[in-house]
């Protein structure tokens, strides 16, 4: 009678499962007070028994709906009761009977803990809003009464109720309703949830998750394999009969009021707790503005909302989302775990139970008690077996069916990607002068890169946005001004796409008007012709496809959540292939160190980025290992911002025939001989790092089953046999058999300077796919003044004997006075040097290439997501030339093989956003040499030019000396005033000897970020090279006898300049019956057939023959002209050319406007059998194709149609997407 009303929450339910008699108050009331007495005996960090059997206890035949309505209702008014007597506080009557608040802390902790349990559970059916409410309420009050309470028991439950109601969907009312409330309680109570005594990272981490999805119109109840709470979550009776009452608008003004209240709470959150979030997630906010002028006029108000816009939670999104939602995955795997663990030790209650109320009778009788209890136990582990079983399957199956439905949701998105192509059958017909363009990794002859593919990750990389960052800093944020064209483009075209069915009904202009606004935005955004500017299909897919060609071939899958690993194994290697070896490896690609897989195969190699072989031998994905695993090699990331580091590579293969590998090398990565650097014969390289034991089997196993390596190095490693020797031989019998090596014939003039430097470069170690360790090429020329260039005198060339810090004597005085008075600060036993930073580093390749993809990203992943200071950057040749020979004495960098090929590096053609000096000048295209004419194509060949003259000709081997010869390190090196920092050094250090990580991360940083000095390959001078002499008549006019200068060019050595002096043979080569068709040069003879015949390598004893009447395509013999076989029905039409790419692979095109690609199948040893299989059609001709050319190196195939249709010009170029079509 004495006892407080409060409300009664279990009789508010419309649908109660309970029966409505009148004793149940009086029950609830008397089960309440149970546990309300036992508050006190609960122990702090315990569980509460007492209120586990009340929840628990159901009577036999009670449904789960019944149980469910038994506990929510006891729960409530459990709650109820303890806040209207106020439990913890001073004034309660629990309290001043029993115990202090201080003593019934723990229980309330334990209760609420329970309570909690039965939410994620999925028990508490109803007002789960109100727990949260109750729990604060709680709170409050023992925080008014006793301000010296810790509290620190109660805020685990509380977030954890937190958690889960801001975790629900939100598409019905309902459920939006429950939300709201949510954050309505969080922003009345926030200085006693968001408390500084509330310390939980983990909380913060995932109540920051449930606000980005709020904030973002999304829900965090994406997660599977949740039933209880699926099925909380799902609508209740009452809700769906009022679902067919809510309107669209009533949810989306819903909406709106969620988004906008979890906008409010992230504002709170931010003053609460922003020194912890910045810790957090380990960056920095914006400050918030807390002073403002009593009057505040429009600059302040403006500044006000741009400071209120910068703290938004969209602003930061970008920042928080990927911790935050991992943190968010870890607590909802940790509450699962912690449900499977509660209903496990029910089941073991169960049966403890069960076995606690046999009759004493039966434990009399020893035997039968232990056959009953074996029994019993089997049952339970047979149920427990079968219940895994069944799972595992459901899993599997679930499993299964995602992977399909992302197998053929790649597919389809890959005929999409097709069709909306340029030239294709709903693409555009001309290229968009927006398109963007970056360097392949093809090598072409003497290691050239020259070939361009499209960028289509450029417009994702510098998205347009606001060009001012949110922190102002020194440094210029990545921008390109085409950036902001195609967004407003893109923009356009979708409005366009939106009405265009308005143009046929009231407004027939209005295609017009959209084609109009743009043209005048492209005009006044780019200044270029917009007739030509269009959108090629859609954003770039990420869904990348196979091809299988007859060299290398990239098959590209993104890891597919659930699909098994062995099933994405074996999609990926060849039909039948058997796995012999594997090896865990680590690509080396730029700046990225990719770990992946090395798998030996029958027939083909492959190298497969993502998976990893475990010590037990089994193959697994690299995702699912924590990420405190083992790496293969010591690695430490160039990336200088966190936001910059790549979180997860897809499974990508690479794989090549053996007889396609034409070179292996073996190579130094961080100073250390653990990789190899395949070459292919299509000129894709890969260079892999391994273990040291790993490195040297794989090598070994590479040079035995690679049969095309003996031979191979003429037609891509610059003309050299792979037993060459490099320097020459002393030996008495070489001198009379003629042995030559590879320095006597650069000596003899049959290697050029470039040549020659290349394949130095490569014996040294240095490769295009390491940043680390690129191809190094000398400064050339010292006059970027003149208007012409005067290659006949030496003032025009740099010193080839001294190297860049010995250019001038004033900065080198200044070098040797450092060397002199040098003395080891860090007491690590340093040894003086000259020079503290190399010739060649990751950031020097970088600075030199910042125009061209892909180095504009590995600059920025260097500098931090940002370019440098302009003055920094590298911006005309001259001045480049001038800080690295004069007056920088930070920089003594050497130039790059672009410099003698790629002219497309000069110009900013991304429309890159540099910056602009502090003498007002603005960053653009580098500024070229006034001998340049303006004209990157002219610079390139004047340099190369200037390579190949005599007088470099006759002094490049003092650079070599300088680079990879005697003078690179010891007494010749000190001589030279050619020392620098011993980490540059071979052998210097070992880094897996280093046991003090951070000793160990500073050693390779250093490397890293500094360079290594190649590979030493000559232990004596080098020797110069023969310069072809010739008579000056000035000096033989004057002196009386003749002398000898250097000169200028070699272009006498060629053929069309004294095409007089040409004479036809004597005899003919080769009498053909019409027009010359196809000319080959063998090592032997010359071989030509007629017009419409194709010959067939390597031995080209046979050819394919065309332009018959029935269309058809007849092989024949050579010698004789046998028809030997017959391939009819290729083509709709005459085939008008054809090409031979090897002896398996044929290339036809005709009237049919369709290029095909064949491929030659032996059906069985006799040759008539044969087949042409085929293999691909490339499209994009709209009328006869007449002619082809292909460049094998560089994988491209050019194919022209007649001039009086279209006369249109297709580029097929093999890339790891598939084909393209560029017209």
């Amino acid at each position: 009678p004495n006892s407080p009303s409060y409300p009664n929450t279990s009789s508010s339910t419309k649908h109660s499962s309970l029966i409505p008699h009148p004793a149940k108050q009086a029950v609830f009331e008397f089960v309440r007070i149970i546990v309300t007495d036992n508050l006190a005996s609960v122990q702090s960090g315990k569980g509460f028994p007492i209120l586990d059997t009340v929840l628990e206890t159901s009577p036999d035949g009670s449904t789960s709906e019944q149980q469910s309505e038994f506990q929510t209702s006891f729960i409530h008014s459990l709650l109820g009761h303890l806040v209207v007597v106020e439990v913890l506080s001073s004034n309660s009557s629990v309290s001043k009977k029993k115990s202090t608040a201080a003593q019934l802390l723990p229980g309330v902790a334990a209760m609420l803990n329970r309570i909690a349990d039965r939410l994620w559970t999925g028990t508490v059916i109803r007002d789960q809003a109100d727990v949260l409410m109750h729990a604060v309420q709680l709170m409050e009050q023992s925080k008014s009464s006793h301000q010296s309470l810790r509290l620190d028991e109660l805020y685990r439950p509380l977030n954890r109720i937190v958690l889960f109601l801001l975790s629900r969907t939100c598409t019905a009312v309902t459920e939006q309703t429950s939300v709201l409330e949510t954050l309505r309680t969080i922003t009345r109570y926030h200085k006693l949830i968001l408390s500084s005594a509330n310390t939980d990272q983990e909380f913060l981490s995932c109540l920051c998750h449930c606000l980005v999805c709020l904030a973002n119109g999304k829900s965090c109840s994406e997660l599977q394999g949740r039933s209880a709470i699926e099925r909380l979550w799902s609508s209740s009776p009452d809700d769906e009969e009022n679902s067919s009452r809510q309107t669209a608008p009533v949810v989306a003004e819903a909406n709106r009021l969620l988004q906008s209240s979890a906008a409010r709470v992230w504002d709170i959150l931010l003053d609460c707790k922003q020194v912890e979030m910045q810790s957090l997630f380990n960056c920095d906010f914006p400050q918030q503005t807390t002073k403002s002028p009593k009057s505040p006029s429009r600059d302040t108000m403006g500044f006000a909302a741009i400071s209120s816009q910068n703290r938004s939670i969209k602003s930061l999104q970008l920042l928080i989302e990927d911790q935050s939602a991992k943190a968010w995955m870890n607590y909802e795997a940790s509450e699962a775990k912690l449900r499977t663990d509660s209903s496990d030790q029910k089941r073991k209650t169960i049966v403890q139970r069960i076995a606690s109320l046999r009759p004493r009778k039966e434990k009399k009788s020893g035997m039968s008690t232990l056959v009953q209890e074996y029994l019993d136990d089997g049952a339970f582990n047979n149920l427990q077996l079968v219940q895994e079983v069944v799972e595992m399957q459901r899993v599997k199956f679930q499993q299964n069916a995602m992977y399909m439905f992302s197998y053929m949701e790649s597919q389809w998105a890959k005929i999409e990607s097709n069709l909306t192509r340029e030239r294709g059958l709903w693409g555009s017909m001309t290229s968009s002068p927006i398109d963007k363009w970056m360097l392949d990794h093809t090598e072409g002859p003497h290691r050239m890169r020259k070939k361009l593919c499209p960028n289509e990750k450029f417009y994702k990389d510098y998205e347009c946005k606001n060009r001012e960052p949110e922190v102002r800093t020194k440094y210029k944020p990545a921008y390109s001004q085409d950036s902001e064209c195609y967004h407003w483009l893109s923009l356009c075209q979708q409005q366009q796409s939106e009405m265009s069915s308005l143009t046929n009904f009231g407004n027939p202009h209005h295609g017009d008007i959209v084609t109009s606004s743009l043209k005048l935005l492209g005009s006044s955004v780019t200044g270029r012709n917009v007739d030509t500017i269009s959108l090629s299909s859609s954003a770039p897919s990420d869904i990348e496809s196979s091809e299988s060609g007859s060299g290398v071939a990239d098959d590209d899958f993104d890891d597919v959540l659930g699909e098994p690993v062995q099933q994405q194994l074996y999609r990926l290697l060849e039909e039948g292939e058997k796995i012999r070896h594997k090896y865990p490896c680590a690509r080396i690609e730029g700046l990225d160190v990719i770990d992946g897989l090395f798998i030996f195969g029958v027939s083909h190699f492959y190298i497969i980025d993502g998976l990893t072989v475990l010590p037990t031998g089994e193959i697994t994905d690299i995702q699912s290992l924590p990420d405190s695993r083992m790496r293969v090699i010591p690695v430490q990331q160039h990336y200088s911002h966190k936001a910059m580091q790549p979180t997860s590579y897809p499974i990508r293969c690479h794989k090549w025939p053996f007889n396609d590998v034409i070179d292996i090398h073996k190579r130094r990565y961080l100073l250390l001989d653990i990789a190899v650097e395949v070459f292919a014969s299509d000129g894709r390289n890969q260079f892999v790092a391994l273990g040291k034991t790993e490195r040297n089997r794989l090598h070994s196993r590479l040079m035995t089953s690679c049969r095309a390596l003996s031979e191979s190095q003429e037609s891509v490693l610059l003309g050299m046999k792979r037993e060459g020797d490099i320097e020459a031989g002393t030996g008495f019998l070489g001198s009379i058999i003629g042995e030559r090596s590879i320095t006597q014939k650069w000596e003899r003039r049959e290697l050029s300077n470039f040549q020659y430097l290349m394949y130095l470069n490569t014996l040294a170690g240095r490769s295009y796919s390491d940043l680390m360790q690129y191809p190094i090429f000398p400064w050339v020329l010292k006059d970027y003044d003149s208007e012409e260039l005067d290659l006949t005198t030496p003032e025009t060339f740099r010193d080839f004997s001294k190297p860049m810090g010995a250019q001038t004597p004033e900065r080198l005085k200044q070098f040797i006075s450092r060397y002199t008075n040098w003395e080891d600060a860090t007491g690590e036993g340093t040894p003086p040097y000259y020079y503290g930073t190399h010739y060649s580093s990751a950031m020097t390749v970088a600075s030199y290439l910042i125009r061209l993809e892909p180095f504009t990203q590995h600059f920025l992943r260097l500098q931090g997501g940002h370019f440098d200071i302009p003055d920094r950057l590298f911006h005309s040749v001259r001045e480049g030339w001038l800080s690295a020979s004069e007056i920088n004495m930070a920089d003594v960098k050497e130039l790059t093989p672009e410099f003698f090929y790629l002219p497309e590096f000069l110009v900013n053609s991304n429309n890159f956003d540099l910056g602009m000096k502090q003498s007002g000048e603005a960053l653009g295209d580098v500024v070229l040499p006034p001998w340049a004419k303006g004209d990157p194509h002219e610079f390139i060949r004047i340099h190369r030019e200037a390579l190949e003259c005599d007088f470099v000709s006759a002094h490049l081997h003092e650079w070599i000396d300088l680079i990879f010869g005697i003078r690179q390190q010891g007494p010749g090196a000190l001589e030279a005033h050619n020392v620098f920092h011993h980490l540059f050094y071979e052998g210097a250090v070992d880094i897996d000897k280093i046991d003090d990580p951070l000793t160990r991360n500073a050693t390779i940083g250093f490397i890293n970020n500094f360079g290594q000095m190649p590979k030493q390959l000559f232990k004596r001078p080098h020797p110069s090279r023969k310069v072809k002499l010739v008579q000056s008549l000035a000096d033989s006019s004057t002196t009386g006898s003749p002398s000898t200068v250097p000169s200028s060019t070699s272009s006498d050595r060629l053929f069309y300049h004294h095409l007089r002096n040409l004479l036809p043979s004597v005899q003919p080569v080769r009498e053909l019956r019409g027009p010359v068709g196809q000319i080959i040069q063998t090592d032997r003879n010359i071989i030509a057939v007629e017009k419409n015949k194709v010959l067939v390598p390597p031995h080209y004893v046979r050819y394919l023959a065309w332009g018959f009447h029935d269309y058809s395509i007849r092989g024949a013999a050579l010698e004789g002209d046998k028809v030997t076989s017959v391939y009819e029905n290729l083509h709709l039409g005459q085939i008008n050319c054809a090409f031979c790419l090897d002896a398996f692979t044929l290339i036809t095109a005709g009237e049919s406007t369709v290029v095909c690609v064949w491929r030659l199948v032996a059906g069985s040893v006799r040759e008539r059998n044969r087949q042409l299989l085929p293999k691909q059609a490339l499209y994009g001709h709209t009328a006869p194709v007449t002619c082809m050319a292909l460049s094998h190196p560089y994988s491209i195939l050019v194919s022209g149609s007649e001039v009086r249709h279209s006369g249109a010009c297709s580029v097929m170029a093999r890339k790891k997407r598939g084909p393209i079509l560029n017209g």
